[in-house]
């Protein structure tokens, strides 16, 4: 958001004014510097390196499924159940996999959910090299991943923010983001260069090799005994209630969630009927096809360093750990893609002190 001459910003737990005379060429590379300066401390920086490649990983296999299932069938209803699939466990899990994330060693966790996230890529890779290329077991293998990323994704969040110190956690958070969405458009360029050169089974393949960066990652990551947090004391239905009253009673976060999934639901999809588009209305080849779908992810991650660059606005500490330490509120909205441009938006409220 922009601000205009003279108004105040926050700095910490103080709030003080713009100076109308400040230059706006200082304040754009000074607050490039703060985006960007997470990368200085190795655990986020040897995490965020193999996440970036991980997840391109995935979006070549997400740009590939709707693909194939297009020419087995060549039924739009196929690709969009193949997108339902994918994106329907991770709203339904998602709330399980946050009270997992407040329960459990959030890195031995993540190790758990990787590999198998990377055995179920093994298991469409050897599907398809097999023969059995029928879309209903590629819609099972989808399915299982959707379950798989959604509890997953509330440890993923939470964990982030045990890699940096305080001060830079908006950093962190910010290029965690700027990790998701340039991964999408990388996958999504290579995933049409593979395609048209390898073909969809070298496409399988490299996605399932992919997982082996991040479980690298992680267990280079080194962090104090326990994670950094304290388990959660109370039961998995008493939290998620605790968490739905929170946001029912702040209208900001309600409407926050509601617009994510409502994006989520009716503006992803874009990208997996992207391979319809690019067959039926614009008659290209698979190369152009990967572009195609590239587009969205190189769109949101060109913006994302930015964010903050114009000013020299930043929360303070009791902001930042009510907000992104807490898994309980925020593992209802995990599941939306959308849902990583709350990172950078000041309008969350801190949650309350018994979640941090």
């Amino acid at each position: 958001m922009q601000r205009g001459r003279g108004q105040a910003v926050a700095s910490g737990d103080v709030t003080r004014p713009i100076a109308a005379t400040e230059g706006t060429g200082a304040a754009t590379k000074a607050g490039f510097r703060h985006s960007v300066r997470a990368l200085r401390h190795r655990n986020f920086a040897v995490f965020w390196t193999g996440a970036l490649i991980s997840n391109s990983g995935s979006w070549i296999q997400n740009a590939t499924v709707p693909y194939v299932l297009y020419q087995l069938t060549r039924s739009e209803a196929w690709v969009g159940l193949a997108t339902f699939a994918q994106f329907i466990p991770g709203v339904i899990f998602g709330p399980l996999g946050g009270s997992l994330a407040d329960r459990l060693d959030r890195r031995r966790f993540l190790l758990l959910t990787q590999a198998l996230l990377g055995m179920a890529a093994v298991a469409l890779w050897l599907l398809w090299i097999g023969g059995l290329r029928s879309p209903s077991a590629i819609l099972l293998l989808v399915a299982a991943t959707g379950v798989l990323s959604g509890v997953n994704i509330p440890s993923w969040q939470a964990f982030v923010p045990a890699l940096v110190p305080r001060e830079d956690l908006l950093s962190a958070i910010t290029l965690n983001s700027l990790q998701f969405n340039a991964a999408r458009a990388i996958g999504s360029g290579l995933a049409g260069l593979v395609l048209y050169k390898l073909g969809p089974a070298n496409a399988f393949l490299f996605n399932a090799i992919s997982y082996l960066c991040v479980l690298v990652a992680l267990l280079q990551v080194r962090l104090p005994r326990g994670g950094g947090h304290r388990p959660a004391q109370d039961g998995v239905m008493r939290q998620f209630a605790a968490a739905v009253r929170y946001a029912a009673k702040r209208p900001g976060i309600s409407l926050g969630i509601v617009m994510a999934l409502l994006i989520a639901f009716l503006g992803n999809p874009i990208v997996q009927f992207a391979v319809v588009f690019a067959e039926s209305v614009y008659h290209v080849g698979n190369l152009q096809y990967g572009l195609l779908a590239a587009a969205m992810g190189v769109g949101r991650s060109s913006r994302r360093p930015w964010c903050r660059a114009g000013t020299r606005w930043s929360p303070g500490p009791r902001w930042c750990a009510g907000r992104c330490r807490s898994t309980a509120w925020r593992s209802r909205c995990s599941a939306c893609p959308t849902a990583s441009c709350s990172a950078s938006s000041p309008w969350w409220p801190p949650a309350p002190a018994s979640w941090r």
